[in-house]
């Protein structure tokens, strides 16, 4: 997926840092560990 959007609306994501491949291809903007949440 090309963004958080894209993911989201596709019905993937929150990713978890540590436990998903995928969070470390979106930016953590508020640095908790989630992305596209």
């Amino acid at each position: 997926m090309g963004s958080c959007k894209a993911a989201k609306a596709a019905g993937y994501g929150p990713y978890r840092q540590g436990a998903d491949p995928e969070y470390g291809f979106y930016r953590d903007a508020d640095d908790d560990g989630v992305v596209c949440e």
